[in-house]
């Protein structure tokens, strides 16, 4: 699933996505015969926007009720895609490296430390609008130039992360219930937490994930020095 402002792209097993806006289906149409395994929204410098969705070793772009725009092969499966600074940034599996995506071609390339397991568009750090989370547990804020800044570690592989609080980075994992990295420290909303996560989403200081045993939580997290208070629904 993708969002962005008032749009809503959700990819399903069958290779099809659906497109909704303002809570009505306004398209659906299939992009592949295999699962669509990751999506983000492509925001371009003078507002226009197009969908990115990937299924298998293809990153389709397309944007409302027109025919696919065009198609990007890889070398191995797709496993990450997002959207920062007016740039694509995507991740194949077991490989530490970003593919930087402008205009419908591959620009560059930013290599990690590890193989990296999720990213996300989103300020996670100042002037840093993208989070890495690598399979060592590593969190970092990176630049569209390469630049790396490490905003924290968890020690066990993470796999997604969403932009949290405007300048942190929140993960789920092999580790009970949700974390938070900033400025090198990691943050536990929920100490005590004992199910792993499998969704996550953070807006602001609210962060939602849902577990395994079909539980859904949402916390306000408290960082170092904002004095936000932290309330349990």
């Amino acid at each position: 699933m993708a969002t962005w402002a008032d749009r809503v792209a959700v990819g399903d097993a069958s290779g099809h996505v659906a497109m909704f806006r303002d809570a009505q289906l306004v398209d659906r149409r299939r992009l592949s015969s295999t699962s669509i395994t990751a999506m983000a929204f492509s925001v371009m410098p003078l507002g226009n926007w197009e969908v990115a969705a990937a299924s298998g070793n293809v990153l389709t772009l397309f944007a409302g009720a027109v025919r696919p725009r065009l198609q990007i092969r890889f070398d191995r499966t797709i496993s990450g895609v997002a959207c920062a600074d007016h740039r694509l940034y995507v991740t194949v599996v077991d490989s530490p490296v970003i593919t930087v995506v402008a205009n419908g071609e591959k620009v560059g390339e930013i290599v990690a430390g590890s193989p990296i397991t999720a990213l996300c568009g989103g300020p996670v750090a100042p002037g840093m609008n993208l989070a890495v989370a690598c399979r060592d547990g590593s969190l970092y804020a990176v630049k569209g130039d390469g630049e790396q800044a490490k905003v924290g570690e968890v020690d066990l592989p993470v796999t997604a992360v969403s932009a949290a609080c405007g300048r942190a980075v929140a993960c789920i994992g092999h580790f009970n219930g949700v974390k938070v990295a900033v400025d090198g420290k990691v943050v536990d909303p929920e100490p005590g937490a004992d199910e792993w996560a499998h969704c996550l989403h953070a807006a602001g200081p609210a962060i939602a994930w849902a577990t395994y045993d079909d539980e859904i939580c949402l916390r306000r997290v408290a960082l170092p020095d904002m004095d936000i208070g932290m309330a349990v629904s």
